[in-house]
């Protein structure tokens, strides 16, 4: 393949035999740790804790 030139797929990008997780793949991860993650919910730190595992189990 030639530079600029690739496809996305699964939230990936290749091109020119590379391979890297897409920008939007990226903020959307962000964006929902955010979302968790906010200081003025006023949840336990064990609370927030346990919202974060299965978002970033999903990750792995």
């Amino acid at each position: 393949m030639v530079e600029g030139e690739g496809f996305e797929f699964l939230g990936y990008r290749f091109e020119a035999g590379t391979s890297w997780v897409r920008r939007k793949s990226i903020q959307k991860f962000r964006d929902r740790i955010r979302q968790e993650t906010s200081r003025v919910c006023g949840k336990s730190l064990d609370a927030v804790i346990g919202k974060l595992k299965p978002i970033l189990r999903q990750l792995l």
